[in-house]
Order: C-alpha cells, then structure tokens, then sequence
C-alpha cells in the first residue's frame, strides 16, 4: 500500500514537473512573441521619426503674406549639399522666380542667385526670400542665407543677408492669433507726407486684416485713442469704414492729408481692395474737418510719399 502510494506520489511529481515545464515553455514562447511585437513597433516608431526629420515643408507667396506649399522628402538627407540641390529643383518648379545657382561656405552659410521674369516691388521681393529662408532653414546645420536678386542680364538689383530666425512665422491653424507682413503708409517726422513702412501685424480673435491695420494705426496716433471703429467690410474691392464723431477732432502735428491717406493706401495696399469710403456716426460727412473731402470712394494717392 505504501508502495502504491509512494508510486502514485512519484507520478503526480512527474506530472506536476511536467506542467511546470510546460508553463515555462509557453511563458518564454509568449515573452518572445510580446518582444517581437514590440520590437516591429518600435522600428514603427523609428521610421516614422526618420521621416518626419527628412521632410521639408516648402513655402511659397501669395498675396501680401507666405504660405505652405507642399512636403518634400528628402532623397539625400546625410548630403548637406545635395539636400540643397534637392529644394532648388522644387522650388524651382513652383515658385515665380528661379534660383540659378548658390554658394555654401565651410560654416554652411549659404549664397543663393536669385533670377524673377518680371518685377516685383521692395515688399514682394521681400516675401520671396521670406519663403526662400522658410524652406531652407529647416535643413539640419544651415547657417545664414543671403538672397541676391539678378536680372538675366546677370546684373545685382537686391542682395540681403538672413538669420533662419529673421522672419516671425506662425501657424495658420492657430486661430486666436494669426501673424502676418503688410505694408503701412505712415506720417514721417514732420507729419506732412507719409513714408511706407513694412510691419508685423497681429490678426487677434475675429478681427478682419482692415480691421487689424486701423488699430495699428491708432497705435501709430494716426487715428485718436478715443475714436471708435464702429464697423468695417469690404464689398467688390471697397472697404467701407465707420468712424464715431471723435475721428474728425484735430490731433496732433500730422496734416488733414495725411491722416486720411495713411489710412486709404494702407488698407488699398491690401490684396483685393482699391478704394475706401469713410463714414461718421453711419452717415455722410461733407469733409474731413473741413478740408479733405470725404463724401466720395477714396483711392490710393502716390503723390504725397516723401
């Protein structure tokens, strides 16, 4: 009886070692198949990353502002030169002006030359390189860039030098604050002609580019502090502006003229508007102060730039 005991013990060992056995079989099978899918996500994660280091968004100009243009992988991404070759060839493709050539030093400053088929004004020429320094400082290890502007003839017309940090940029998505370039006509120092001035403009809530200028120009004590902007719109390329009675108080050394106009070719200067139209209080009024008339659509006037 012992004996059988003893022998039924010793099976029910054997059985017990073999389940164990087992159990570990099968908890080195699972941990080497949790290790191979982690390794497959992993490597996920690491070529995913390796893509998004490689990828370049290129940029271009439109209107009075730069945009995204496309995404651009990059083929040679460990060339510092051939990542360069790679962007002027698609810059090239899509953009109004042709690189034609370009000159890195050891530091990895780089010289671009830059060709455009037609011209274009200080402002233009400004948002090009904008959208030239934009792309190209995204490649790992550039340093400054400087834009030469040649006529085909191969004769220099503008040539300045950027940091990768020169222009402000902002995200389009981030709705409670846009940034963007325009170009202001303000009172110079002796408040009788205006002088054209390129600016950053803050573009906050639900405020339109018009409505944004002539707080700008409040700041600027074109407008009074206290005159209210009442409302503002555009409608088939006229802005239409509605001043409180405060607007027509005399402030200030800057002339009649030039408040009015510093007004009209800073808002005409936007794309898609060609004339103003002031109103007071929501109706007509015969003259600004008595002096500058008002009660026709206003257009750009070049004549009384110093």
């Amino acid at each position: 009886m012992k004996k059988t005991v003893k022998m039924m013990s010793d099976a029910v060992r054997k059985m017990n070692n073999h389940r164990k056995y087992a159990a570990l079989v099968l908890m080195l099978v699972f941990a080497m198949l949790l290790s191979g899918c982690g390794s497959k996500k992993d490597s996920g994660k690491e070529e995913s990353a390796s893509i998004k280091a490689n990828q370049i968004t290129l940029y271009k100009v439109n209107g009075s502002t730069i945009e995204k243009d496309k995404d651009y992988l990059l083929k040679q991404p460990d060339s510092f030169n051939a990542s360069i070759e790679e962007l002027i060839v698609e810059m090239n493709a899509g953009s109004g002006i042709s690189i034609v050539s370009y000159e890195p030093d050891e530091k990895n400053n780089i010289t671009f030359f830059v060709t455009d088929k037609k011209e274009r004004t200080p402002e233009e020429l400004l948002l090009c390189s904008a959208a030239t320094v934009r792309t190209f400082a995204q490649i790992n290890g550039v340093g400054r860039i400087t834009i030469t502007f040649i006529t085909e003839e191969g004769e220099m017309t503008d040539t300045r030098t950027y940091d990768p940090d020169s222009f402000f940029f902002y995200d389009h998505d981030e709705a409670y604050l846009n940034k963007d370039t325009i170009t202001l006509y303000l009172p110079n120092s002796s408040g009788r002609k205006l002088k054209r001035v390129i600016s950053d403009i803050n573009i906050s809530g639900d405020d339109s580019v018009e409505m944004a200028i002539l707080k700008l120009l409040r700041d600027y004590d074109v407008i009074s502090d206290d005159t209210e902007i009442l409302s503002v719109f555009t409608r088939s390329g006229t802005c239409y502006i509605d001043f409180s009675e405060e607007f027509l108080r005399e402030t200030g050394r800057n002339s009649n003229e030039v408040v009015i106009y510093s007004i009209v070719d800073s808002i005409t200067n936007l794309r898609g508007i060609n004339s103003v139209r002031i109103y007071i209080e929501g109706k007509d009024e015969k003259a600004f102060r008595g002096d500058i008339d008002i009660t026709e659509i206003l257009v750009f006037e070049g004549g009384i730039l110093e």
